[in-house]
Order: C-alpha cells, then structure tokens, then sequence
C-alpha cells in the first residue's frame, strides 16, 4: 500500500523522509492542505502510473518483512539471539 504523507510534527518528518524518499512508498501532502489537494494525491496513488510504482514498491517492502520474520529470517535470527542472551543473563 502507497501512503499520503502529511509530516505536521514529532516522528512525522522522520517517517515522511523514509516513506517518500528512502522506501518510495509515499507522496508528500502540500503544506497548504486543501480538499481538492488530496483528491489528487488520492487519484494519483489509486490510478496513475507514479501510483503504481509505488504500490509494487510498498509490495516489494512487504515481502522482505515477510520473509525477515519467517523461521530463518533476519528478524527471526536476531530475536531468537537476543532472547537467548537475556535468559543467560537473567
């Protein structure tokens, strides 16, 4: 799933920044938010090209956290680590 991003305050920018620029998953609100705005942007991610793109990108980005968190994964290997860890030393 593509998102709108609109970065207002705290984490937001943060999350804007990899969301459009790093993962190409997003496009940015306009800091002069108007009804019409995000119709378009909408429009954009449902139906345009640029929309398209950035679906198959967040598609892409799934299946890499899919498979991180599977038996064997990156994820997977380092939570199990870390909780053998903790237990040797709790």
């Amino acid at each position: 799933m593509a998102v709108i991003c609109w970065p207002f305050f705290a984490d937001q920018q943060t999350n804007y920044r990899y969301a459009c620029t790093h993962w190409g998953i997003g496009i940015e609100v306009d800091h002069d938010v108007k009804r019409e705005n995000i119709e378009i942007l909408v429009k954009e991610i449902m139906e345009d090209e640029e929309g398209k793109k950035k679906k198959e990108k967040a598609l892409e980005w799934k299946k890499k956290a899919d498979e991180a968190v599977e038996v064997g994964g990156l994820s997977y290997i380092d939570f199990d680590r870390f909780f053998k860890e903790a237990l040797k030393h709790g």
